[in-house]
C-alpha cells in the first residue's frame, strides 16, 4: 500500500529510474488544453511491473495535469485522474490534488513541506563503511 500511495507523490521524481521506459505516444486535445502524452511502462521494475501510465503534459504550462493508467491485471479501459493545486513546496511545484475521474475518490497532499536546502551526506550510505 506505501508503495502505490507514495507514488502518486513522487512519479514525476521517479522518471529516470532504472527500468522506466517513457515514450512519446500522441498529441491531444482536450477542453482544457493541449498535450502531449507520454508512455510511460516499466521493464521488470518494482511490484506491478505490467502496469502502464499515459501522462498528459500540457504544452502552455509544462506541467502533468492528467495521468491515465492501467494496473497489472486489470481490464481496459484506463483509470483517469487529475494533478491540480500545483504548489510550491520549498525548491519544487507539486500538485496536491488528485482526482480519480468516475470515482468519489480525491487524493490531497496536505501540511507538505520540505526543506529549501539538506545535507548531502543524508543521501550516503551509512553501512557501506569507508
Amino acid at each position: 500500500m506505501w508503495v502505490n500511495d507514495t507514488y502518486w507523490f513522487s512519479m514525476p521524481f521517479k522518471l529516470h529510474d532504472a527500468g522506466v521506459r517513457i515514450a512519446y505516444d500522441r498529441s491531444e486535445k482536450r477542453p482544457e488544453g493541449d498535450y502531449d502524452v507520454l508512455s510511460l511502462t516499466f521493464a521488470d521494475v518494482g511490484l506491478t511491473p505490467k502496469d502502464h501510465y499515459w501522462l498528459f503534459l500540457n504544452r502552455k504550462t509544462h506541467r502533468i495535469d492528467r495521468w491515465e493508467y492501467l494496473l497489472q491485471g486489470r481490464e481496459p479501459p484506463p483509470q483517469a485522474a487529475s494533478w491540480t493545486d500545483w504548489q510550491r513546496v520549498g525548491p519544487v511545484t507539486m500538485p496536491l490534488l488528485h482526482c480519480v475521474e468516475g470515482r468519489p475518490v480525491d487524493i490531497r497532499f496536505q501540511n507538505v513541506a520540505a526543506p529549501g536546502s539538506f545535507d548531502e551526506k543524508l543521501l550516503t550510505d551509512a553501512c557501506a563503511g569507508p
